[in-house]
């Protein structure tokens, strides 16, 4: 946008904001939900993150920022009252989510293990036949709650002299709704055309590749050793534990680690140090593109950016999935032939190697799966379709 010509203003909170200014644009303070809230909620799968006093100084605060900076158009991701704020400020709202995140996802929804309701129905995994009606019955449960989740900021629209919305997934959307999503993964149904797919957005960071990848990807050549990546990102509350069952795997199988966090150095099991294997690279920030150029299976908390990164370099994954849209992008990649899942909440070192065993013993064929799939990534350009839709905006303009 900035190459386009545009003033581009980042708004927000916490230290990812240091990628803005990195890329040369102005970043500002702007209200957001406390990140261990959001946390908090989000992996209970309790999506009423906001009271409505809360919503209402969102609002505010928003609404004094457009103009303050004279804002023209608002670009937002997951934060549910920009819908509100722009509408009352008269101002264009694109919103970015996923597929899986809209009224218009084609493929069922299953109750997620973070849900209160999992734990009842997880009782009935010995009943096969009832296990999946159970779990099938998660459309109707799922829309159910997407309503009741909608309703503070349902309220405070009224409120505001504003039409209510269908429910909660409704506030993820804007008069145009860009979708972070291939189709052929996340496909959706009777979408208005206000329903755009950006395709991928790869992570590209700025950041000091690590001096030691050259060593592995020259060990990797000589041994044929494989290589692991562990990257559970920065809702990976598993990390810890994974890490050194990880290291537990590859002291057996004499396969190397690369990883970009080690948070904290101790595990709380004893005074095991992970950091003294000598098969284990660590760096405190990288690009991902660097550490997945020498990788053979990611091991991650499917998180989107590194799921869809894993799945355009050509690397398939192992997925601890932590909160429910991860879980339902797991399945979509088990049933794609990419990934393998292994549960949180009933996490175990045994099924976390079955998983690795399982891909290594069958590589071939999953990569074919995954050639497959990077043949679909290339053919979206998102940066096409954003231009194209901010072409749109302009020429409604005049």
């Amino acid at each position: 946008m900035k190459n386009l010509g545009y003033n581009v203003i980042v708004a927000g909170e916490g230290e990812y904001l240091n990628l803005a200014e990195q890329n040369g644009l102005r970043s500002v303070s702007l209200l957001e939900i406390p990140i261990d809230t959001y946390r908090k909620k989000t992996d209970s799968a309790d999506l009423v993150y906001q009271t409505e006093e809360e919503t209402e100084l969102f609002i505010e605060s928003e609404i004094a920022l457009y103009k303050k900076f004279s804002i023209d158009l608002v670009i937002s991701t997951l934060r549910f009252t920009a819908p509100i704020s722009t509408k009352l400020a008269n101002i264009k709202h694109i919103s970015l989510t996923y597929a899986i995140l809209s009224n218009y996802y084609a493929l069922g929804i299953t109750i997620p293990e973070a849900h209160f309701l999992y734990k009842f129905i997880y009782k009935f995994r010995g009943i096969p036949i009832l296990y999946s009606l159970l779990n099938k019955s998660g459309n109707s449960i799922y829309f159910y709650f997407m309503k009741r989740f909608a309703k503070v900021y349902n309220s405070v629209a009224r409120k505001h002299g504003l039409q209510e919305k269908k429910n909660l997934l409704s506030y993820y959307e804007g008069e145009v709704t860009w979708l972070y999503d291939i189709e052929e993964f996340a496909p959706v149904k009777k979408a208005p055309a206000s329903i755009k797919y950006l395709g991928t957005i790869f992570n590209r960071v700025v950041a000091e590749k690590p001096s030691w990848i050259e060593e592995v990807r020259k060990l990797k050549e000589k041994s044929g050793c494989r290589v692991i990546y562990v990257s559970m990102g920065s809702s990976g509350t598993l990390y810890t534990t994974v890490i050194a069952d990880v290291i537990e795997y590859c002291k057996k199988h004499n396969y190397l680690i690369v990883t970009n966090s080690i948070k904290p150095k101790v595990l709380p099991a004893g005074d095991i140090e992970i950091d003294k294997y000598k098969g284990l690279y660590t760096v405190n920030y990288a690009s991902v593109e660097d550490m997945l150029s020498v990788a053979d299976i990611v091991v991650s908390h499917g998180g989107r950016g590194t799921m869809y990164d894993s799945l355009e370099i050509g690397v398939p994954l192992v997925v601890i999935p932590h909160q429910a849209e991860q879980e339902w992008n797991t399945l979509r990649l088990e049933k794609m032939g990419v990934a393998r899942k292994v549960s949180k909440a009933h996490y175990s070192k045994i099924e976390l190697f079955s998983a690795l065993d399982s891909i290594f013993d069958d590589y071939s064929s999953t990569m074919e799966n995954i050639n497959l799939i990077k043949k679909y990534i290339k053919k979206y350009d998102w940066k096409r379709e954003v231009e194209k839709t901010l072409q749109e905006f302009e020429s409604e303009r005049y």
